[in-house]
């Protein structure tokens, strides 16, 4: 009897052997995370469309998972090398965002501080990650716009999941199903680097942490032959370890190294492209990597032509998968989660997207970026779902720390060393509204309460309040450029305006300043008669204010327009100065590429006023680059080095960037300058400056020195120093 159930068990599992050696190959692909060396399963995929090799499933981690979630939806290998190629991949990895996208009320700020900091409780704390990831999240969104209504991810046109980490338990998680950017992002938040993601209640980062190479998984789909790529290095000798990046590289892949020796024996065929130079964060050479991605696959060739043999011919020979491209859409409902303190008419304002119209995919993704510009969003992304006549759009927001605090640096040769502290609070007394305070600590000290509320009223309208103390110093200095006159300035008081912001780039406002003014000199001509005064003053402007610069620092496009009408009316006591006068202000600067390393900047200033003579501290000082304290720059000169009571200026400029953040700019200055002080004689003349800067954009801001001349002391250069962002 035992005789015959052996004989049994050997005839039934001969019969499973023989029918798993006919039935015709499931190829599952594999696709294993490594950063940038990822791109090189591009490569692979270009040699597997070359010899009608299509897989019927695809597994993937990191890397690896957007590349197979892509090409499953009918990517094919030289769309994703287009698009990868094509990338800018700063911007997209470090979140950088247009900075016509940046709400103008926030464009004051931009490019002023250094360093970042939630506040939590009583404290600060860190940052989850370097970035958010906004950038990646929104690209993934906008290229896998076919498969939002998809939930199983098993339905897509390739069937696919990916591996993430759930950070709290250390264990793997397969996503196969869910909203399938999410699953991507969750899948790539390499720690430290992005910050992890939210998904159906699990906070997930990078799966390359525990398992970088889903072998298994892809079996467990239904493949039974698997063509696996693996771009992981493994672990490192100590003499390699020696930069910030191979010692996170090295940090994260502990745990997936076992368990990659595992996945390698469960594959068919293992290719393994030379990826060993290359580092993680090296995206700049996609080229490369893709390259040896290629040359890999084709030292398999000759497996891959016996696979081929073994597809059924209508298999080897199917027609490419296309993926659905959508560009216009009927928006049907609009809903928004996420929020709970920013006012949802605040997001509406920005989005511009009515229910019931057509748009496109583009107008959907600019809308996206104008809502993460206003800086009250970690992460803003969307989804599009099929409604009975047309689509649900929603809009899923992560809001932001209510409260940060932030720090900048800045020390130049004419106003010395300063710092910047700043604490910012959103949402902390109505919904849509911004608290900030600035101090700023150096020899020109300073201090800023402000406050600016999103009223959510047509067009764009909001309220602002300021309460501000400024001491700083001038310094007057006769034509020969020697010192004649030093006053020391305090100026107090508070601002009330009202702005009608109609976009991102334009607004329009009237505003009221009561403040105290305290002058005090140190030395000074005694025919000036100056000393120790203290007015009050009742400022209302009117102003007109347009920025489509494409950058803070050395901008190459766009342009500033500005306009201000301001009534001065004051209890000054003077027979010298006029008690009450109009200031006038015209600003414009149009900057024009000319190549993409090379633009050129025209800018025109005029001030003038309609008093008889201008108390000392409202007139128009000229000289150096900074722009406060009534302070207006003329290159090759000093700071407040020529005050006027009017002043007509043409700047010129060259800016060339022959490498990456590094910069060479040309400037040539020309003004017109009109003094009437009293016991001086009046007159008009002409002033010239030139100057030529090397500058570097640093992670704390430009670090520039400056040559510079004038043609009041021809013979005389003068150099300038500046570290940091200005404020």
């Amino acid at each position: 009897m035992k005789f015959k159930i052996f004989i049994i068990i050997i005839v039934i599992s001969s019969c499973l052997i023989y029918a798993q050696t006919e039935a015709p190959p499931r190829i599952g692909l594999v696709l294993s995370g490594g950063g940038a060396k990822g791109l090189a399963h591009i490569g692979v995929l270009k040699v597997l469309e070359e010899y009608g090799i299509q897989p019927e499933f695809i597994t993937g981690t990191s890397m690896g998972s957007i590349i197979g979630a892509l090409y499953s939806l009918g990517y094919s290998a030289e769309e994703l090398e287009d698009l990868l190629l094509n990338q800018n991949w700063d911007t997209l990895l470090f979140d950088i965002i247009p900075r016509n996208s940046i709400s103008l009320e926030e464009k004051e700020s931009d490019g002023r501080y250094a360093l970042t900091f939630p506040i939590q409780g009583l404290g600060v704390s860190l940052p989850k990650g370097l970035v958010a990831g906004q950038n990646v999240s929104q690209l993934i969104t906008r290229l896998t716009v076919s498969a939002h209504q998809t939930t199983d991810f098993r339905k897509l046109p390739i069937p696919f999941l990916c591996i993430a980490t759930n950070i709290e338990t250390g264990q793997p998680v397969v996503l196969d199903s869910g909203f399938l950017p999410e699953a991507i992002r969750a899948s790539m938040s390499i720690p430290s680097m992005l910050t992890p993601v939210l998904y159906e209640d699990k906070l997930l980062v990078d799966g390359g942490l525990v398992r970088n190479f889903p072998v298994s998984d892809c079996r467990k789909m239904g493949a039974n032959f698997i063509i696996g790529v693996d771009v992981g290095t493994g672990l490192q000798s100590r003499d390699d370890l020696n930069s910030l990046v191979s010692i996170m590289q090295q940090a994260i892949s502990f745990q997936s190294a076992y368990s990659t020796e595992k996945e390698h024996r469960l594959c068919n065929i293992l290719i393994m492209p030379d990826v060993e130079d290359y580092t993680i964060t090296d995206f700049q050479k996609a080229d490369s990597l893709i390259t040896l991605g290629e040359k890999a696959a084709r030292k398999v060739i000759d497996q891959l032509i016996e696979l081929k043999k073994e597809l059924p011919e209508t298999t080897s020979t199917s027609a490419k998968i296309t993926q659905k491209k959508i560009s216009r859409i009927f928006i049907k409902q609009i809903k928004i989660e996420g929020l709970h303190n920013v006012s949802k008419n605040l997001v509406m304002g920005k989005l511009k997207i009515k229910e019931n119209s057509w748009t496109d995919i583009n107008e959907i993704d600019d809308a996206i970026t104008q809502i993460y510009g206003s800086r009250y969003f970690e992460r803003v992304i969307y989804k599009l779902q099929p409604l009975t006549q047309g689509n649900l759009l929603t809009i899923m927001v992560a809001e932001k720390s209510t409260s940060i605090f932030r720090f900048g640096i800045h020390y130049d040769s004419d106003m010395k060393a300063a710092m910047l502290l700043n604490t910012t609070f959103r949402n902390f007394i109505f919904q849509g509204s911004k608290i900030t305070f600035d101090a700023r600590l150096g020899e020109n000290k300073g201090f800023r309460w402000s406050e600016f509320i999103h009223t959510g009223w047509k067009p764009g309208i909001g309220i602002g309040w300021d309460a501000y103390y400024d001491q700083f110093t001038l310094n007057l200095c006769d034509d020969q450029g020697e010192k004649i006159a030093l006053f020391n300035v305090e100026n107090t008081g508070t601002v009330m305006d009202i702005k009608t912001i109609f976009s991102n780039n334009f607004a329009l406002g009237v505003s009221a300043d009561i403040g105290n003014m305290k002058i005090t000199s140190d030395f000074s001509p005694a025919i000036w008669g100056v000393n120790d005064e203290m007015s009050k003053w009742l400022r209302v402007s009117s102003f007109f204010l347009s920025d489509s610069r494409n950058k803070a620092a050395y901008p190459s496009d766009g342009s500033r327009i500005f306009m201000e009408v301001k009534s001065y009316f004051s209890d000054v006591d003077d027979t010298i100065f006029d008690k009450d006068f109009t200031r006038f202000t015209f600003d414009t600067e149009t900057i024009i590429p000319m190549t993409n390393k090379v633009s050129m900047s025209m800018r025109g200033y005029a001030g003038f006023t309609d008093a008889s003579e201008v108390p000392y501290e409202e007139r128009f000082y000229l000289g150096g680059f900074t722009e406060k304290n009534n302070g207006i720059p003329l290159t090759g000169f000093h700071f407040g080095e020529i005050p006027a009571e009017e002043a007509y200026i043409a700047y010129f400029k060259l800016q060339y960037q022959p490498i990456h953040d590094n910069f060479i700019v040309l400037r040539y200055d020309a003004a017109r300058i009109i003094q009437n002080f009293n016991g001086v004689p009046a007159r008009n003349f002409n002033v010239q400056g030139w100057s030529a800067t090397a500058g570097f954009l640093s992670p704390i801001g430009p670090i520039e020195f400056t040559l510079m001349g004038n043609d009041q002391n021809p013979d005389k250069l003068g150099t300038f120093i500046s570290i940091g962002y200005n404020f």
